[in-house]
């Protein structure tokens, strides 16, 4: 099974390296800019750099043969390039720009794309007052143009920037929008998603108990549409109510079933989330060595994500530093409660003997 699956990723990787050489050599015209995005989109996750080579190549294609259509997509896909590199800066130009032609042609749809692109950069910006403004223009013209698909996802998008702010009133009452809508729609993926972020916006209010129902629903959704990245997402935030709730046995399962997805631990996102809900567990189970160790970890991977994002642009404000100062801070509480946990394990063995 194993050989047929690298022999099934040698395939689709030589697949696409033919469609990239075939757009990059494809003729100056509508066609050519077409085979440009297409395979510009692809490498999206994957290869952010040849996003960008797409783009410009494409956008050069599309101007060459008047066709403003593609010249919006490609300025577009250019920011998106940008976006995923993680230079959310400088992927700002290229969404303006996109709209800015999107409004002249007009291309509604496309232009609430870009809408959606810029609002997500200007939030990882810390730019939230902007962002919140861009995802309710963009949730008008999606309401407008009945893409009740896109209205749940900006939905879900409005409900985590509220949360960012503090403001869970608002962000459940929108995650409630969301979940009615994804609910008529009987669509799964987004239920799934809605109701995970559902659940994650009752922890960020230490809310756990109020979490557990949201997160065996988005599970169970998740598992129907076998998305297995954003069922680890639902588990890691399982792993917290089971560790809050002291539910060790519930805990152990969860972790070994977290850990055996490879493709989800190899992102130092989610394995930054992961083991500090996992050191806390370790804790628990009495295993204090492997827990401070599994902290270690945790902290390695904050501090490496931190100056990779620093690097990214050395232009950034001051102020934009400032929530890691507060993330320093939960990291070292965190360390206390763990040394607390230790003491009392301790305290506890030497009471028994």
């Amino acid at each position: 099974m194993c050989l047929n699956l690298l022999f099934l990723n040698k395939l689709i990787s030589q697949s696409d390296e033919k469609l990239f050489s075939l757009a990059l050599n494809s003729g100056e015209d509508t066609s050519g800019a077409r085979l440009c995005y297409e395979a510009g989109f692809k490498s999206r996750n994957s290869d952010p750099d040849i996003t960008i080579e797409l783009a410009e190549e494409g956008y050069h294609k599309a101007r060459k043969c008047g066709n403003e259509r593609w010249m919006a997509k490609h300025l577009m896909l250019w920011g998106l390039g940008f976006y995923k590199k993680g230079n959310w800066k400088k992927s700002i130009p290229y969404y303006l720009k996109a709209i800015h032609l999107q409004k002249q042609i007009p291309d509604s749809v496309g232009m609430l794309y870009s809408m959606i692109n810029l609002a997500n950069a200007l939030e990882e910006g810390k730019m939230l007052t902007q962002a919140d403004s861009m995802y309710h223009q963009a949730l008008m013209l999606s309401e407008h143009l009945h893409l009740y698909t896109d209205r749940i996802r900006i939905l879900n998008n409005l409900g985590v920037l509220n949360a960012n702010r503090r403001e869970y009133a608002t962000a459940l009452s929108l995650m409630h929008q969301a979940y009615k809508t994804a609910l008529q729609k009987n669509n799964y993926e987004l239920l799934a998603m809605t109701c995970n972020n559902y659940a994650g916006i009752l922890l960020l209010q230490n809310r756990w108990e109020n979490s557990r129902p949201w997160l065996e629903d988005a599970l169970k959704y998740y598992s129907i549409t076998e998305n297995e990245f954003g069922k680890t997402d639902a588990l890691v935030n399982l792993l917290q109510v089971s560790v809050r709730e002291n539910n060790i046995t519930e805990a152990n399962e969860i972790s070994q079933k977290i850990q055996q997805v490879s493709a989800w631990m190899s992102v130092p996102e989610n394995r930054k989330e992961f083991l500090k809900w996992e050191s806390i567990r370790l804790a628990l189970s009495g295993d204090t060595a492997k827990a401070f160790t599994e902290l270690l970890k945790h902290l390695h991977i904050s501090d490496s994500l931190y100056q990779e994002n620093r690097q990214t642009d050395d232009s950034y404000s001051t102020t934009l530093h400032k929530p890691n100062d507060q993330y320093k801070i939960a990291n070292y509480i965190l360390t206390a409660i763990l040394l607390c946990l230790a003491l009392m394990m301790i305290k506890k063995m030497v009471f028994k003997n």
